[in-house]
């Protein structure tokens, strides 16, 4: 079905879907694998929806930073891609 903008949609009628993972973009991300994200609280918010859903940042390897502040609803990726390669985190942290 055509929507806002004329990009296409589900129609309304459709079984909602639930995602295996999400991608998520970062302006910045540390050694725990804890993100910097812009601030609106979209991706928290998927993520919370869905914690099942593997959370994968998606990343330059210049945004790495020595730690961020975090907050008791942060939730860290479970990997992060970035031009030099896939870092992930131990499956013991796996949430």
């Amino acid at each position: 079905n055509p929507g806002p903008f004329g990009l296409s949609q589900p129609h309304p009628d459709s079984p909602a879907l639930t995602p295996d993972i999400i991608l998520a973009p970062l302006l910045a991300f540390d050694a725990k694998l804890d993100r910097l994200g812009q601030g609106a609280g979209y991706y928290d918010r998927a993520f919370a929806t869905f914690p099942d859903a593997r959370r994968i940042g998606v990343a330059w390897s210049v945004q790495q930073v020595d730690t961020l502040p975090t907050d008791a609803w942060d939730m860290p990726l479970h990997a992060i891609i970035t031009e030099n390669g896939w870092i992930a985190r131990p499956m013991d942290r796996a949430e």
